[in-house]
């Protein structure tokens, strides 16, 4: 499901411009390796610059997403 609004990305975008998994993903937020929003008991948010971050940090390219 995408949700982008603006440059808050679901925690499946941040997964697929990353390149991991959403669970993956899940444990970084909350671990506090990557900083988001909790909506709900599933639902994330991050700040594109977040996921940015995260990726110059780790050494990883970010994918192009296509809506």
């Amino acid at each position: 499901m995408q949700v982008a609004i603006g440059n808050w990305l679901s925690a499946n975008e941040a997964a697929d411009l990353l390149g991991l998994t959403t669970g993956r993903i899940r444990q970084l937020l909350i671990g506090k390796e990557l900083h988001g929003k909790k909506l709900n008991e599933k639902a994330w948010v991050i700040d594109r610059r977040e996921v940015e971050r995260f990726a110059r940090k780790t050494g990883r390219e970010l994918a192009v997403l296509t809506r």
